[in-house]
């Protein structure tokens, strides 16, 4: 599926990774709508997702969303920020744990 299709597109030539990622962005939720944070993980942007875009990803990553969602986020091989030249996603549902191990 091209990435578009779950993450949009926008113009960006040129993203900054973060060499010093902080953990605490996957631990936090901001918008009262969001039930997940979504990282990229070329770029290391973090973006909170609504339930659809929950949905929508589990199905992208081939898994069955849990309904709790507090100590997991999806990770993508890419995103709209940094938006590289290959059309597909990858799309995976980690536990945080699993981050800081």
């Amino acid at each position: 599926m091209e990435k578009s299709f779950y993450l949009g597109s926008v113009d960006a030539e040129h993203v900054k990774k973060e060499k010093n990622f902080d953990v605490n962005k996957l631990l936090t939720l901001e918008n009262n709508d969001a039930v997940v944070n979504i990282m990229c993980n070329n770029c290391h942007s973090v973006v909170e997702g609504t339930m659809a875009a929950a949905v929508s990803l589990a199905q992208a990553a081939n898994v069955d969303l849990p309904e709790n969602l507090s100590d997991k986020y999806f990770l993508t091989s890419c995103c709209l920020l940094c938006d590289q030249s290959d059309n597909e996603v990858s799309v995976e549902l980690k536990g945080i744990k699993q981050f800081v191990n």
